[in-house]
């Protein structure tokens, strides 16, 4: 158990960064944000809809399987992202 939790907050701990930004852009100019702006959000939407569960998929499959493990776990990451209408962000863990 101690493992799993191990690898678990190292896919978290390395994409921390692009969460953390993905986060501030989605609540600075979101539907409630200070700064409203519908194409930023264009931008933002698909990268927290399938760029950030594909990033946590690829680096827990490199932690487990080296590259071979990470693109696979891209691959299915991104189908199971591309099949779901809600982010698939625990489906990347």
């Amino acid at each position: 158990m101690k493992k799993l939790a191990q690898i678990l907050s190292a896919m978290v701990y390395q994409n921390i960064v692009i969460i953390i930004v993905v986060g501030v852009i989605r609540e600075l100019f979101g539907n409630y944000g200070w700064w409203y702006n519908q194409e930023i959000l264009n931008i933002v939407n698909p990268a927290y809809h399938i760029l950030l569960p594909i990033l946590i998929s690829h680096t827990g499959g490199r932690i487990i399987g080296g590259q071979r493990g990470a693109v696979v776990a891209s691959i299915v990451t991104f189908g199971l992202t591309l099949s779901s209408t809600v982010p698939a962000i625990m489906g990347g863990q």
